[in-house]
């Protein structure tokens, strides 16, 4: 398998002409980056760069893009077209959840104990962050979406029984490749099913995708499906693909609220509207840098919007307190001040949302 899920085209965006009429929204532009600051100065010496891209959930119009970082740890700094470079993959559990759709439920058991894992044949070995205080234990699959790296392999295990082959054809069905074409996989490697099982690379580890390509991926979620990505009135308003597998992205979307109602994305929480997101840490890398992400939709029963914020920092502390913190501002803001005349505000009592986001296979 030489990739697992690189994103096989390259946004054009950025070399684009100025006269080209985008759909940002100066003042949601202008909140977005007072945000991003406000929620990192007192980690700047360690921030080189972060991002926010907010998404009309519908249209896939990109209504805000900002991409900052600190000039000598000092002054915000512009970074053109920051938030269409390749970073580090924060969705990679969340794709892997939707390819295990096909085969397990969202209450399946998967066994956390410990919070290390060690592939017998790779030798690769993948933690959890809590791995020092004996790992989670036993998790229903959908909570192992928000917590562990150790339940989520383990559940790919149990589905695909090791074989890349099958995984490789699971993963076609994701959207992941912005096409409906199989081709985009390689054919050679999907077929293979002798390819040595990667537990790394099911997880994303070794992904890198722009904030602009994960916002756009987590949108089609939001929306059932159909993954548009807009930036000017140029792009086409037909979908890249449309992802088919309706109970999958129903059970990730009721996954991802149970990440922000009671999950580790509490912060992404708002008292206006009900919030599904994702977050994520990436593995340090060479440099010591770890990639915090954050995505959201809302509101969650008829979505409107979708936020994506990426902050890359340097050393301890990065966890995903400082983008769902971020996230949550910016949703707050955006209720409270920028769109009043849209539905946006649908918090239902504690009672009614338990009932209305189980699925019926799992009440």
């Amino acid at each position: 398998m030489k990739k697992i899920y690189t994103i096989a085209f390259t946004l054009f965006m950025g070399g684009r002409a100025e006269a080209q009429h985008t759909f940002i929204d100066s003042t949601l532009n202008d909140i977005c980056k007072q945000v991003l600051v406000e929620g990192t100065l007192s980690y700047k010496s360690d921030i080189n760069y972060m991002g926010a891209v907010v998404m009309d959930s519908n249209t896939g119009q990109i209504l805000a893009n900002v991409s900052v970082g600190y000039d000598n740890n000092k002054d915000v700094a512009d970074i053109p077209n920051g938030n269409n470079k390749p970073v580090h993959a924060g969705i990679g559990r969340a794709v892997l959840y939707l390819t295990l759709m096909d085969y397990l439920t969202p209450s399946f058991i998967v066994d956390a104990t410990g919070g290390i894992y060690k592939d017998s044949i790779s030798e690769c070995v993948i933690t959890d962050h809590n791995y020092k205080f004996g790992g989670y234990g036993r998790l229903r699959l959908k909570e192992a979406l928000d917590r562990s790296n150790i339940g989520m392999i383990k559940a790919a295990e149990a589905a695909f029984n090791r074989d890349m082959g099958a995984y490789g054809g699971a993963l076609r069905k994701t959207g992941i490749f912005f096409s409906d074409s199989e081709d985009i996989y390689d054919s050679e490697d999907s077929n293979n099913s002798d390819q040595l099982w990667s537990p790394r690379d099911i997880l994303g580890y070794t992904t890198y995708m722009s904030l602009i390509e994960e916002t756009a991926w987590v949108n089609a979620i939001a929306n059932g499906g159909n993954l548009v990505l807009r930036e000017t009135e140029d792009d086409p308003v037909s979908p890249m693909c449309v992802i088919k597998n309706k109970q999958g992205i129903d059970s990730l979307k009721s996954a991802m609220l149970d990440i922000v109602e009671e999950g580790l994305g509490r912060q992404m929480k708002s008292n206006h509207t009900q919030v599904a997101g994702i977050a994520n840490v990436s593995p340090v890398d060479v440099e010591g840098n770890r990639g915090c992400l954050a995505i959201a939709f809302f509101p969650y029963h008829n979505p409107q919007y979708t936020l994506g914020v990426f902050v890359n920092k340097h050393g301890m502390p990065a966890g995903r307190i400082i983008p769902t913190r971020i996230v949550g501002n910016i949703i707050n803001y955006m209720v409270e001040q920028y769109d009043k005349n849209k539905k946006v505000s649908d918090v239902m009592s504690a009672s009614e949302h338990k009932q209305e986001r189980l699925l019926p296979y799992e009440r």
